[in-house]
């Protein structure tokens, strides 16, 4: 077809076109296609927030990183809830 789809989060929505679907579910995260483009296919989008183990992975970082260490956390949007609360507590100590 000629389409690109780079990652889990691209929706093939000219490949719902091609297949004349009637509605396309996006499960977990998204790079969210402009309205404009799905027009003509209703889209779902179903989000998923999955938790770790913030405890272990406190635990983890500070067994090997110093207080002084600056550390910088990159994740896909699935874990940033966690990765948000871990930075405010290790902000805090």
């Amino acid at each position: 077809m000629g389409d690109v789809t780079y990652g889990a989060c691209c929706i093939d929505d000219l490949g719902a076109r091609a297949l004349r679907c009637d509605l396309l579910v996006h499960y977990g995260h998204s790079c969210l296609i402009p309205m404009d483009r799905m027009a003509d296919i209703k889209c779902l989008y179903v989000f998923v927030d999955i938790k770790l183990d913030s405890l272990h992975f406190l635990q983890t970082l500070r067994l090997n990183f110093s207080k002084e260490q600056r550390l910088c956390f990159v994740s896909t949007i699935q874990f940033v809830t966690t990765l948000h609360a871990a930075a405010k507590e290790l902000r805090n100590e």
